[in-house]
């Protein structure tokens, strides 16, 4: 996997262009920009986990402001 084929992925899993960056500035391609297979497993598995993270923090932020509402009804 190349460092393009990084930002890709990112890009279509919703990952925003600084956490991207970020991400890939701690990457250790080679000259020709492909990773070696475990890093590029290790990046795939971080965008992943930060996109989990950030749909699963937005659900239980709306699951509290429902409940909210109900309460105060």
């Amino acid at each position: 996997m190349t460092i393009n084929e990084i930002r890709e992925y990112a890009k279509e899993r919703g990952l925003p262009e600084k956490r991207t960056e970020l991400l890939i500035s701690e990457l250790h391609p080679d000259n020709n920009g492909k990773l070696d297979t475990i890093e590029a497993m290790q990046a795939v598995n971080t965008i992943n986990y930060i996109v989990a993270t950030r749909e699963n923090t937005r659900t239980l932020l709306e699951a509290v402001k429902r409940d909210r509402n109900q309460n105060n009804k």
